[in-house]
This record gives structure tokens, C-alpha cells and sequence, in this order.
């Protein structure tokens, strides 16, 4: 009759490891996948606005970078396909919103500073990413 308890009771911890085990296993595997997650859209939110950037920097001019700025600052709404849009259609066009905001900071004899604010929220994650940059003077020669 010890044998069998002693059986009975080496089952009961076996089984309480196994559980534990799985539980942390697939905790660790849920978390791994939000923290992916996070990383992609990371990486989404920084080519935007590094597109968003440099389509201020190469495609605009300094009259009309400061005629869209009139009201200090503008916003974009942004989507997965943020970039994409920025291809097809001219900054004006981009749909507004509060996600992604350029204003500008100042000027000087080297140009036009101006800085990106992207908030990002998509369902749990939230990404920040902020950039400052300058329109020099030739960068309007084309």
C-alpha cells in the first residue's frame, strides 16, 4: 500500500510541473507575440515618417512647405499604407489627422527647422517617435 501513495503522490507533482511548465511556456509565447507586434509597427511608424521626411526635404519647396504650415502645425491619419500613399498623392491630399504632426520650429540662415511628432495607438500598442530635421537652403534647387 506505500508504494501505491507514493505513486499516487509522485503523479500529483509530475502533473503540477507539467502544468506549470505549459503555462509558462505559452505566457512567454504570448508576450514574445506582442512584443513582435510592437517591433513591426516600430519599424512601420519610423519608415513613415522617414518617407514623410524626406518628401518635405526633396519634393517641397520652402513656400510651400510654409504655406501648408500657415496654422503652425498639420496633421496626417495614419494607416498601414501611409507610405504607399505618400507615392501616389501629393501631401496636400493626405488624409488629416492627429497620428502623425509636423510643425514647424523655426527658421535660420541654413533653412526651414522643422519637426514630426508620430502617436500611433493600434490595439494594445502604442508607438512614439519624434524627429527634427532641417530644409537647408539647396535643397530647393532642382
Amino acid at each position: 500500500m506505500k508504494k501505491q501513495g507514493s505513486i499516487l503522490i509522485e503523479v500529483i507533482a509530475s502533473v503540477m510541473i507539467l502544468t506549470l511548465t505549459t503555462t509558462f511556456i505559452i505566457s512567454a509565447s504570448i508576450q514574445n507575440a506582442d512584443v513582435l507586434k510592437e517591433r513591426i509597427l516600430l519599424e512601420e511608424v519610423n519608415r513613415a515618417v522617414c518617407n514623410l521626411t524626406n518628401e518635405f526635404k526633396y519634393n517641397m519647396s520652402t513656400k510651400e512647405i510654409e504655406e501648408l504650415l500657415s496654422a503652425e502645425k498639420i496633421g496626417f491619419k495614419y494607416d498601414r499604407d501611409f507610405s504607399k500613399k505618400l507615392l501616389n498623392k501629393d501631401i496636400k491630399e493626405l488624409e488629416k489627422g492627429e497620428d502623425i504632426e509636423v510643425s514647424k520650429i523655426g527658421e535660420d540662415s541654413v533653412g526651414l527647422k522643422l519637426k514630426i511628432q508620430a502617436n500611433i495607438e493600434i490595439q494594445k500598442n502604442e508607438i512614439n517617435v519624434e524627429n527634427e530635421f532641417t530644409k537647408s537652403w539647396w535643397m530647393d534647387e532642382r
